[in-house]
């Protein structure tokens, strides 16, 4: 019997590095997803392996940070990561503007915590944006 071992952690990076592990694989249809403020987005990756004891870890990378580890515990109810033998999915709830950011879904086939084959999603959000307001009384136009 394999056993598997999962671990949710957060990570902080600048850099989006992938390093091949021989017989495995990290895969998802979208690299791009988008979700509306205060509601709830699922990102899942599918893996392979051949490794009897893999690792997969869910990192974020934000921009204005340098490689920042955080491995402590996740805001009660914000995040919820399931997995099972070939699909990892990572649920963020009450999106907000700072949850914007590059998420990797990261295979290793030991407990190192630097991501091995990855998948990486972009999450951004839609918000409506005004970009110029015409006042309009009764009896005039606006054209825009």
């Amino acid at each position: 019997r394999i056993t598997r071992k999962y671990y949710f952690i957060l990570t902080l990076y600048r850099f989006q590095s992938t390093v091949p592990v021989i017989g495995n694989s990290v895969h998802s249809e979208k690299s791009f997803v988008s979700g509306d403020l205060g509601q709830s987005i699922t990102l899942s990756c599918t893996y392979y392996t051949s490794s009897d004891t893999p690792y997969l870890f869910w990192y974020r990378g934000l921009k204005s940070y340098g490689n920042i580890k955080y491995e402590g515990k996740f805001p009660s109810g914000k995040f919820h990561s399931e997995t099972s033998d070939t699909h990892a999915h990572l649920t963020i709830t009450s999106l907000t503007q700072e949850d914007s950011a590059l998420y990797l879904c990261a295979f290793s086939d030991g407990i190192v915590h630097s991501p091995g084959n990855s998948q990486g999603f972009h999450l951004s959000l839609n918000s409506p944006v005004c970009l110029h307001r015409i006042p309009i009384s009764p009896n005039s136009e606006a054209i825009i």
